[in-house]
């Protein structure tokens, strides 16, 4: 899909952003707007929160809809900062926090749309080193090591904790690098009941997410 960038008003006014932030927002503006036109994308309803916000790109992204209402949260302090420093993100939506405790910071289906602009789907998992014993015949102890892989929480807790504060007939919609990130988000989805499908979006920009996932409750 070609795109004339840097040509909304948001983003024109945006401060602190490097170019390819600007065209990465415009992008996914002209994007969302497209699949919007084409019935692939329903209306996204607020309040909205954008998940792994970090310094309020997806916020940006949202704000160049038109829309408003809308929350970022985040484990990384200093992110969030930027972004409400650098005018993205207000403070009173901002939350320092765990996604994976998403229910525990909001009511009940209390969002109508959530958002995750290049979700780090597989780089939450992680291996962990466990210390084994087994005995020999003559009764002596031995020890051995051996590893298991810790699932990503984006695999089952926090879809989980979505499913929770998005209101019925909620829309989800995440953009990810790869198809299998989609297709871990589409099984995750679907076991909450949300369901969804994954799109192939783009191969010209290396740095700009290739996949988008959207569903509904």
């Amino acid at each position: 899909m070609k795109t004339e960038y840097f040509q909304d008003s948001y983003v024109k006014n945006a401060m602190n952003l490097n170019p390819l932030q600007m065209a990465r927002i415009e992008y996914l503006s002209s994007l969302i707007r497209k699949l919007q036109q084409e019935g692939f994308i329903l209306e996204l309803e607020e309040p909205i929160i954008d998940v792994g916000t970090g310094v309020g790109i997806g916020i940006a992204v949202l704000r160049n809809l038109g829309l408003k209402n809308l929350y970022g949260i985040d484990t990384n302090k200093e992110s969030l900062e930027k972004a409400i420093n650098d005018g993205r993100l207000e403070r009173r939506y901002a939350i320092a926090g765990d996604a994976r405790k998403l229910s525990e910071y909001f009511p009940e289906e209390y969002f109508g749309t959530i958002t995750s602009f290049n979700a780090p789907i597989v780089l939450g998992g992680r291996e962990e080193e466990h210390t084994n014993y087994g005995f020999y015949a003559d009764g002596r102890v031995y020890k051995f090591g051996s590893k298991r892989i810790i699932p990503s929480p984006w695999e089952r807790e926090i879809p989980q904790e979505i499913g929770k504060v998005l209101k019925p007939n909620g829309v989800v919609l995440f953009t990810v690098m790869t198809e299998y990130e989609a297709e871990i988000l589409t099984k995750a989805f679907g076991r909450i009941g949300i369901e969804g499908c994954c799109r192939k979006i783009q191969e010209e920009f290396p740095y700009i997410e290739s996949f988008i996932y959207v569903g509904k409750k």
